[in-house]
């Protein structure tokens, strides 16, 4: 029940990202990440 919040943050992250919260303390930390997916970028091999 105590981790419902963390888990709600975490889905609303695009991308990769971890969200720390500290036992007895109020409150969460994003540790990377943010509101868009990091663009792929293809390159063609050099043979």
């Amino acid at each position: 029940a105590q981790l419902a919040p963390l888990k709600r943050v975490a889905k609303a992250l695009g991308g990769a990202s971890w969200v720390l919260g500290r036992a007895g303390l109020a409150g969460h930390e994003v540790r990377r990440g943010g509101g868009t997916a990091a663009p792929v970028r293809a390159v063609a091999p050099q043979w």
